[in-house]
């Protein structure tokens, strides 16, 4: 297992590969963890349904394919940029929705999302796709503040402080 151990750690994050690379597969790895663990909360904690807990185990298997295939082709630049258009501009809006909109911890996501395509991509790419999400992020929430029909409420307010919180916490 510390063989494993060792040369999981020099494949994801040994000095060989860029800072951004590493920080891409840390936040892969935590990605699917957290995806994980929102698919179980959303379905048996917050009682969110069986489509939310789908759509964090659809990110689960996103989140795999995408640390597998740009560590496989080295391809990073790619796969930067393909989660910040699948995962933060295509999902993470799809989820606000699903699961409470800005009574959620969603909101805190979109702060992440934010840093993270601030971080990995450059130049005219980083100075796009930061645009776009901020005017998309904010279009869901006047969105769902001027049509609250369109977002899928969570069932009990004491679910709703319970992703705030984990939201904040994780995010």
């Amino acid at each position: 297992m510390n063989q494993f151990y060792r040369q999981a750690k020099e494949k994801f994050f040994g000095e060989r590969l860029d800072f951004r690379a590493r920080v891409f597969n840390a936040l892969g790895f935590i990605g699917i963890a957290l995806s994980l663990f929102f698919a179980c909360f959303s379905y048996f904690v917050l009682r969110a349904g069986a489509v939310i807990a789908a759509a964090y185990l659809l990110i689960t298997a996103v989140a795999v394919l995408f640390v597998w295939r740009a560590n496989r082709t080295k391809n990073f630049r790619r796969y930067f940029l393909i989660t910040v258009v699948v995962v933060f501009i295509v999902t993470f809006p799809a989820l606000f929705f699903l699961g409470g909109g800005y009574h959620s911890g969603m909101p805190c996501f979109f702060v992440f999302a934010v840093a993270f395509t601030v971080l990995m991509l450059e130049g005219k790419r980083r100075a796009f796709f930061t645009t776009l999400e901020l005017v998309l992020y904010l279009a869901c929430f006047l969105v769902a503040y001027f049509y609250p029909d369109v977002v899928k409420p969570l069932p009990t307010e004491a679910g709703m402080v319970q992703d705030i919180i984990v939201g904040c916490m994780i995010a």
